[in-house]
């Protein structure tokens, strides 16, 4: 496929179309707007070569900090598919084999023994129910994802969990961002800079936010005072923004506040990381010793009553 695309490129250059018009028609969705953008940017300032090595330089870090995420998400979220695998696995499998012998006993079973035996029967007997009403809700949920209005509430909720979403947010700041920086350095116009660099966002809400910065722009509002109304744009990128606009360098501080915000990402990657692990662990060993204690309890009563 990209064979293709740089077939359908080099025909478009040698027919004296523009390089980032090139891009925009063959693309194929390959190219970022914003890349685009500044390319064109590139092309009327005489600086395309400076642009191309600037957006290296953003495609190497934003997959880095992609590929460092889905890495550290790797091991966590394979333990806790394995013990919940594990323990389905018991409680239709395995419980119901004591199950019949625990019943034969005619005696009164330890509250845990009871509790286990109940959600095992639950389970097997009513599985064929529950599975059918997970595809209800899954559906139901598939609904609701296509209103927008919904699709705001849950971006803006999930910006509110403690450590993933102040890192989500710091992840989505970092790249718009360093694509305003890129835009603006390029020489894209700060409004058309906003415009553009709004849609490299994936939370919804935030990019709402964002894209409504345009508006206020043209009536006269400075970008630093724009983004102290908007709560998910902490104190220390407003201030860089400030410097920014007073000493003329607003490339670089937002590029400075891009650098921040990647910081204290992977900081908090790390922190999710060393979080996760022990808590997954911790509610592995918890259930599987409940299970245990559950099968053993009234075994020990059994051969204590024997002998």
């Amino acid at each position: 496929r990209l064979t293709d695309v740089l077939k359908k490129i080099l025909t478009g250059l040698e027919s004296g179309s523009s390089f980032s018009h090139v891009l925009s028609e063959a693309g194929e969705g390959i190219f970022p707007k914003t890349m685009i953008a500044s390319i064109a940017a590139g092309e009327a300032s005489g600086m395309l070569d400076e642009v191309l090595d600037k957006e290296t330089a953003s495609l190497s870090k934003g997959y880095q900090s992609k590929n460092k995420f889905k890495t550290a998400m790797i091991y966590p979220l394979f333990l806790l598919c394995t013990s919940i695998a594990v323990i389905t696995i018991m409680l239709i499998a395995v419980l119901p084999v004591f199950s019949s012998l625990f019943y034969n006993m005619n005696a009164s079973l330890p509250l845990p023994t009871r509790i286990i035996l109940g959600v095992s029967d639950i389970i097997t007997n009513y599985g064929i129910i529950f599975f059918f009403f997970s595809i209800i809700l899954c559906i139901v949920m598939y609904w609701l994802w296509q209103n927008d209005k919904y699709q705001l509430i849950f971006y803006r909720k999930i910006m509110d969990i403690p450590v993933m979403g102040r890192l989500l947010n710091r992840m989505e700041l970092q790249r718009w961002l360093e694509s305003m920086s890129l835009l603006l350095a390029s020489g894209v116009v700060l409004t058309e800079s906003i415009r553009i660099s709004s849609e490299v966002i994936n939370n919804r809400y935030l990019g709402l936010k964002i894209k409504g910065i345009e508006v206020r722009l043209r009536r006269g509002e400075t970008l630093s005072q724009i983004s102290r109304s908007i709560s998910c744009i902490d104190d220390f990128i407003i201030e860089l923004m400030k410097a920014g606009e007073i000493s003329g360098e607003l490339p670089k501080m937002l590029s400075e506040a891009s650098l921040l915000c990647s910081l204290e990402a992977d900081s908090l990657l790390k922190r999710l990381e060393a979080m996760a692990e022990p808590t997954i662990i911790l509610f592995i060993g918890i259930t599987t010793g409940f299970l245990v204690i559950s099968i053993l309890m009234p075994i020990m009563e059994m051969m204590t009553l024997y002998s």
